[in-house]
């Protein structure tokens, strides 16, 4: 198994989802192993893995508990989805 196939598990005493590596400000070296939940909890981004803790638009934007490059991410893809829905649905009205 090669290192990007391994799989890590949550260390949060209980929790048995698979995990994302944390880090600590762009730091190479992992920290901990969070399921995205628990990485939420203790301040690390749930799309990414870096600490994010105290920062306002982490901790209040929606959604919550993402970077604000993973945010950007996320709203990008939804607007694409949205385009792709409105395109799909244009393409099958019926003209006369």
């Amino acid at each position: 198994m090669t290192p990007a196939e391994e799989k890590f598990y949550c260390t949060e005493d209980g929790c048995e989802q698979e995990a994302i590596s944390c880090y600590l400000n762009d730091d190479e070296d992992t920290v901990e192993f969070f399921c995205p939940s628990h990485a939420k909890q203790h301040g690390y981004c749930m799309g990414c893995g870096n600490f994010c803790a105290g920062i306002e638009s982490f901790d209040f934007a929606k959604p919550a508990g993402f970077c604000d490059h993973c945010r950007n991410d996320i709203e990008e893809s939804i607007e694409d989805e949205e385009i792709s829905v409105e395109l799909s649905e244009f393409e099958q009205e019926d003209f006369p």
